[in-house]
């Protein structure tokens, strides 16, 4: 409540997000955002993710002359 800021929030609960640990805020953000999205879009998008990974890792491979 000392911030200046803090008055013109709105809300007498705020929170500086540098005060949450990373992995907690993330945590947070992704499950704000997956709330929203439909869970089976979200699998095959993630399917696909992996898909192009693995497809990215096997042509860095070839590049390097690894394969």
């Amino acid at each position: 409540m000392s911030d200046t800021r803090a008055k013109k929030f709105g809300s007498e609960t705020s929170v500086e997000l540098d005060a949450i640990p990373a992995a907690k805020l993330r945590e947070l953000v992704k499950e704000c955002i997956e709330r929203h999205i439909d869970q089976h879009q979200l699998s095959v998008l993630r399917i696909a993710e992996e898909s192009e990974r693995e497809l990215f890792t096997k042509l860095a491979a070839i590049h390097a002359g690894r394969l």
